[in-house]
């Protein structure tokens, strides 16, 4: 009995041995599955960021390449042209706005940039002549947009949009433009699917805010020097890796608007925080590292068991 005794108790020192050197490339690959999980989710939210930043990027294209239509349709009609008949000109586009949800307001000026029809009243004059829209369209003779202002007759924040007013002839005669509602531009922007403490901004070349998801007081306010805008507008890659303003790591992807569609630069960008990527990996290393500990837990019970029930009475005998 006692050799029995003593070859059980070599083959327990075996076996511990054999789990204790067995659990540590275990765990080491339990922790590399894990960072292929990570890896894998991270490019996934890259992926699913990008297509996201594209999808809004073409909304807002599309959006202003109706509001361009839109404008050029107006633009052709002779009583915007008619600067004698301007109370049935902005008793027209009074009913029009009714109809668009998205505009703030459609007004028509002069040459000179005074506004002599609006489907807000105006409450006194008002010249647009400073407004970029304006001198862009004066300037280029075609659909233009200007930066974020406060609309002078709207009294609200507005992206206004002009396009230029033409004779039969062919003669510049004035600007039609219309006032795009910033609230509702950051509704429509948005309304995307994103996990928990991510973010969503567009903004402009000088880091003005125009759509901010989901603190939306941010729109109008110059972000430049702010970490992750600062990154963008240094043309730097996407997606990148950043501590935002707020101190959050998190994953952004990013795109530039068309030009050509703007006549400015524009940014979309959206951040992801990292941890919530990871989180799925990180809960599924948490749970095999977990079993493998309870297997060899287990292991190393019913060795015990064993031994209390069957090797050691034995060994009193």
């Amino acid at each position: 009995m006692t050799i029995l005794i003593i070859k059980y108790k070599r083959l327990l020192k075996t076996i511990f041995f054999i789990i204790f050197y067995s659990l540590i490339p275990m765990v080491a690959l339990i922790f590399y599955m894990s960072l292929g999980q990570r890896e894998m989710s991270m490019q996934t939210a890259k992926s699913e960021t990008s297509h996201i930043v594209k999808h809004i990027k073409l909304t807002e294209e599309e959006f202003m390449s109706k509001t361009e239509l839109f404008l050029f349709v107006l633009s052709k009609l002779d009583i915007l042209k008619d600067n004698n008949q301007q109370e049935k000109c902005s008793e027209f586009l009074s009913k029009l706005l009714e109809q668009l949800e998205f505009y703030s307001n459609i007004a028509v000026s002069d040459l000179q940039g005074n506004i002599y029809c609006s489907a807000i009243p105006l409450e006194n004059p008002v010249n647009v002549s400073d407004r970029k829209y304006f001198i862009n369209v004066i300037s280029n003779r075609r659909f233009s947009l200007g930066d974020y202002q406060i609309g002078r007759i709207v009294k609200k924040p507005v992206w206004v949009a002009g396009h230029p007013i033409l004779t039969d002839d062919g003669v510049l005669q004035g600007v039609v433009g219309v006032s795009i509602d910033l609230k509702w531009l950051n509704k429509l922007l948005s309304d995307q699917p994103l996990p928990p403490q991510s973010i969503l901004k567009v903004f402009d070349g000088h880091g003005v805010i125009l759509v901010s998801y989901p603190n939306s007081s941010e729109v109008g306010q110059k972000k430049n020097l702010d970490r992750e805008i600062a990154y963008v507008l240094q043309n730097k890659k996407s997606p990148f890796e950043l501590k935002g303003s707020d101190g959050k790591l998190r994953v952004y992807t990013y795109s530039k608007f068309d030009p050509t569609s703007t006549n400015e630069e524009k940014y979309v960008i959206i951040g992801l925080d990292k941890s919530f990527i990871e989180r799925p990996a990180d809960e599924t290393f948490k749970k095999s590292l977990v079993l493998a500990l309870i297997i060899v837990l287990a292991v190393f019970v019913i060795v015990f068991i064993n031994w209390q029930l069957f090797i050691y009475p034995q060994s009193k005998t």
